[in-house]
């Protein structure tokens, strides 16, 4: 996957998808909201991921919700 606000690590099982948009702190935009549906469903179908671990990055906060500097 190309991804530009998540990064997808899988191993033995465990798919580990982060948010990474720490400088927003970890705010949701459209490419944001996107990307996290097409790692979704992607993640539906890969019967070699029993588990998916979902973190973020940076160390001010997990995620603030949608991004308000994309709304009109």
């Amino acid at each position: 996957m190309d991804l530009q606000t998540l990064t997808y690590e899988a191993a033995d099982g465990v798919a580990v998808v982060t948010l990474n948009r720490p400088e927003r702190h970890n705010a949701f935009d459209g490419t944001m909201q996107e990307e996290l549906r097409a790692t979704w469903q992607a993640l539906r179908s890969d019967d070699a991921v029993r588990c998916v671990v979902l973190t973020a990055a940076g160390d001010q906060a997990f995620c603030t919700g949608i991004d308000r500097s994309e709304v009109p």
